[in-house]
C-alpha cells in the first residue's frame, strides 16, 4: 500500500546574512603523543549486533546516513534510489520517504536529512539550498530544540557573506546567525567523516572539520558560542592539497588526515592516517592531550550513536571476515548479494 506525506519545502536565502556580525571563536589546543598499543575491531568494540535488511523490492546502493527514530530506522541513499527508507528494528522494510524527480514536490538530488525533534518530521536537504519537510506520523543538517544547524564543508563561497562553515536557523526555518569562516581555497572533496555535523545523546552539537582537524562545540540555547578544539595531528595535509581531489589522490600518503570520528559519553574517538598507516585517540572534553596508537583492522563506517550504541553499515564481505562475532543462527542468514546491513556495538 502506498504511504502519502504531507510536505512543505523552504529556500533558504542568505541575503539577511549581512546583518550579523562576525563573533571570534575560542579555541583549545589538544597536543598527542605516541603510544606503543596495536589495537583491534574486537578489543576496541564489544556486543555486536547485527540487523540484516529485509528490503523486498526496494533495492538501494548505499547506507550513507542512518537515524534510530520512535523504535524504526531511517535511511539515506543517497546516489541509488535517493530518497530515505524506513525499516523497523527487525530490519523489514516499511515505506521511502521523498521522491527524486524534476515534478513538484520533487527533488533532482539528496545532499542530506535530519528528524526534527519537535515534531517528528522529516527534513531533506537538496542542493541548491532546497529544504523538504515531510510530516511522517553538498551540505548538512541537523536539528535541536531551539531550531536547525548547517554546515557548507567549505564547498562555498571562499569570500564574502556567505563565505561560512556553519548557519544557524530558528524552527521556522528563519535565518538567526553564521559561524566560522571557509578556507580561503573551494574544498573538492567531501568530509571523509561520517557525520561531520552531529549531536549526541546528551543534545552536545559538534562538528568535526575534516580539513582542519579540529572539533567545533555548538551551544544555541539563549546565545549562538562555538568553542573550536584543535588537534595537533601532526604532517596534516595542506588546504590547497584538499583543494585539488588529484593532488590529494596522488599525494595523501605522504601526510596525515582524520578517516573518522565517534562521539560518545563525553569523549572523542578519533581515527587518522599517518602516511597509510590507521592511528586513533581517545579524547574527552576538557583534556589537553591525548595518546594515538596503531588500529590494525577493519574500519567501521560511524553512522550515529544512539543509546550509547554505535551504528555502523557493513558489507556482506566484511561480515563474513567477522562471522565469529555472531552467533552461527544469524551468521548462516546472511546471502554475499544481500545489501549493506545495520552493525551495532558498544565501546570498551
Amino acid at each position: 500500500m502506498a504511504k502519502f506525506f504531507l510536505f512543505i519545502y523552504v529556500i533558504l536565502f542568505f541575503v539577511s546574512c549581512s546583518s550579523s556580525q562576525v563573533v571570534e571563536t575560542k579555541s583549545q589546543i589538544v597536543s598527542l603523543t605516541k603510544g606503543e598499543t596495536e589495537q583491534e575491531f574486537s578489543k576496541l568494540f564489544y556486543d555486536f549486533q547485527i540487523t540484516i535488511l529485509n528490503t523486498r523490492d526496494e533495492v538501494f546502493r548505499s547506507i550513507d546516513k542512518l537515524y534510530v527514530w520512535n523504535g524504526q530506522y531511517y535511511i539515506m541513499d543517497k546516489t541509488g534510489k535517493k530518497n530515505i527508507l524506513v525499516f523497523s528494528m527487525n530490519g523489514d522494510y516499511q515505506y521511502s520517504i521523498g521522491t527524486p524527480g524534476k515534478g513538484h514536490g520533487e527533488y533532482a538530488n539528496l545532499e542530506d536529512f535530519t528528524i526534527d525533534k519537535n515534531t517528528g518530521n522529516v527534513v531533506l536537504l537538496s542542493y541548491p539550498s532546497t529544504v523538504f519537510v515531510y510530516d511522517t506520523m553538498l551540505w548538512n543538517i541537523i536539528s535541536h530544540k531551539n531550531g536547525f544547524v548547517c554546515s557548507t564543508n567549505h564547498c562555498t563561497y571562499t569570500e564574502g557573506e556567505h563565505a561560512y562553515l556553519l548557519y544557524f536557523f530558528d524552527n521556522d526555518f528563519k535565518f538567526k546567525d553564521k559561524r566560522i569562516p571557509v578556507l580561503p581555497s573551494q574544498v573538492q572533496l567531501p568530509p571523509f567523516v561520517s557525520c561531520p555535523l552531529y549531536i549526541d545523546d546528551d543534545n552536545m552539537i559538534s562538528y568535526f572539520d575534516n580539513y582542519r582537524s579540529s572539533l567545533y562545540l555548538i551551544n544555541d540555547n539563549d546565545s549562538i558560542s562555538v568553542k573550536e578544539i584543535k588537534y595537533e595531528i601532526s604532517n596534516y595535509v595542506p588546504n590547497d592539497i584538499f583543494a585539488n581531489p588529484m593532488d590529494f589522490m596522488s599525494k595523501q600518503m605522504d601526510y596525515d588526515y582524520v578517516m573518522d570520528v565517534i562521539r560518545i559519553n563525553n569523549e572523542v574517538v578519533v581515527f587518522h592516517s599517518n602516511k597509510g598507516k590507521i592511528y586513533y585517540f581517545r579524547y574527552r572534553y576538557g583534556d589537553e592531550e591525548a595518546v594515538e596508537n596503531r588500529y590494525i583492522d577493519w574500519m567501521p563506517k560511524i553512522l550515529c550513536v544512539d543509546n550509547g550504541r554505535i551504528y555502523s553499515s557493513m558489507s556482506p564481505k566484511s561480515f563474513s571476515m567477522y562471522k565469529e562475532l555472531f552467533p552461527d543462527s544469524v551468521a548462516n542468514l546472511v546471502k554475499t548479494q544481500d545489501n549493506d546491513m545495520i552493525l551495532s556495538f558498544k565501546m570498551r
